[in-house]
């Protein structure tokens, strides 16, 4: 079900809150009408085809690589932490202040 995805090999209940999330992200495009229960079953299986077809990807009923990027559940790149705190102030490029923009 979650085989070459990023979660394939991760334990037991990070699977059930993959499952879990696309179960509610489903739901919420109305097409998951069951318990949110972090379960792989039929219900499952046929929203995941109802979505895949309206997505137009590929149907396989699996929480694949493909699927998992268009629900957006999978995990985002690490991005460099900015804290605006620390951001030093600099002056706009340009002449320095007091100078003359042109000759007089």
């Amino acid at each position: 079900m979650l085989a070459r995805t990023p979660f394939e090999a991760a334990p037991p209940e990070v699977q059930r809150n993959v499952i879990a999330s696309a179960q509610i992200a489903l739901a919420r495009r109305g097409l998951y009408h069951e318990e949110v229960n972090g379960v792989y079953g039929p219900a499952m299986e046929g929203s995941l085809r109802a979505y895949q077809a309206r997505a137009k990807l590929p149907i396989t009923g699996q929480l694949d690589l493909q699927t998992l990027a268009a629900l957006r559940l999978l995990p985002q790149p690490r991005q460099p932490f900015y804290d605006p705190a620390r951001r030093r102030w600099r002056p706009p490029p340009g002449p320095p202040p007091g100078s003359q923009l042109g000759p007089d």
